[in-house]
């Protein structure tokens, strides 16, 4: 997929532009919907579906002191936009300039930017520019006379509720990951570059790959998990992952460790994206270091039996 920053380098190929617009900051069901409703546009119009996004989280300018945890870091999220099928993203920056900017005069920017515009899809209760003020409506009214056709796509519901962001992060904070997994339509995963770590793992027997992960990233509670790990975006490998702060050896900051269960890989410096299919126990001190040898290999063995199955490439069944 084509990633492009804005307003450099959008399409203008003369050919039509269906352009899903919104956060999508999880990629989630209501997400997905959006996405769809363009490339089903761009599909009859027999042009192009195209996705306009904005980072950081609109929160983080804005009040930064309530932005949530991110779901999905920006290279992810367009990982996750790719596999829906559209032709490009492109990835406006949300500042407090772009913040102030009224509702009105952001359209006409978006209608000067992108000359081939002819379809727009967003979430039914999308709202932009200066003070929220503008809303599906205002855009209905605003590029509907210029010929453009404006797709409001009602939210999903799961269980007699909308889908959004806001469940989800409940739910993985909460470790129902099998919840979290079903409003997501994919895995909840965690996603970053392999660090050198102590080598604590090695020493009892069990190598582990260290996770470095972005600023504000959204995890669940400490424990271990069964999971499927992807090395650069490779072939998944089954998993048991520790999110915690190792208190048999008195404490530290928190870490992602992932134990391969079928072998071990040079993976300093590479991306690893961790997909957590279900939650083994919570995080816990041991009295000595046999006592916690026994224990992973007791944890590896439930990692195993837990994943026995579980197909990485369809949605986690319903919680």
């Amino acid at each position: 997929m084509l990633r492009v920053p804005y307003p450099a380098q959008v399409p203008r190929d003369g050919r039509p532009v269906a352009l899903a617009i919104g956060v999508f900051d999880g990629v989630h069901l209501g997400h997905r919907a959006v996405v769809r409703t363009a490339r089903l546009a761009a599909d009859r119009l027999g042009g192009s579906a195209w996705v306009l996004t904005f980072d950081p989280h609109p929160l983080q300018v804005l009040r930064p002191e309530a932005a949530p945890p991110a779901i999905l870091p920006l290279e992810a999220k367009l990982v996750r936009l790719a596999a829906l099928g559209v032709d490009g993203c492109i990835v406006h920056p949300f500042t407090a300039a772009l913040a102030g900017t009224p509702a009105e005069a952001f359209l006409e920017g978006l209608l000067r930017d992108l000359p081939d515009l002819s379809a727009v899809a967003v979430g039914k209760t999308w709202r932009f520019g200066r003070g929220a003020a503008g809303d599906a409506a205002l855009l209905r009214a605003f590029v509907g006379r210029r010929g453009i056709a404006v797709h409001t796509v009602p939210p999903v519901l799961d269980a007699g509720s909308p889908v959004s962001s806001t469940r989800i992060r409940a739910a993985v904070l909460d470790g129902r990951l099998a919840e979290a997994g079903r409003l997501l339509g994919d895995w909840f995963s965690l996603d970053g570059l392999v660090v050198p770590g102590r080598g604590l793992g090695r020493t009892l027997g069990y190598p582990t790959a260290n996770i470095a992960l972005p600023p504000g990233q959204l995890r669940p509670p400490p424990g271990i998990y069964a999971a499927f790990a992807l090395v650069d975006d490779g072939p998944p490998h089954s998993a048991a992952v520790y999110l915690g702060a190792r208190p048999t050896f008195g404490g530290s900051d928190p870490v992602i460790e992932v134990h391969l269960l079928d072998g071990v890989f040079s993976l300093y410096g590479r991306r690893l994206t961790v997909r957590l299919v279900d939650r083994i126990r919570s995080d816990a001190a041991f009295p000595d270091v046999d006592a916690l040898r026994r224990q992973i290999a007791s944890d590896i063995e439930a990692a195993r039996r837990r994943l026995a199955g579980v197909r990485i490439d369809f949605p986690p069944p319903p919680a």
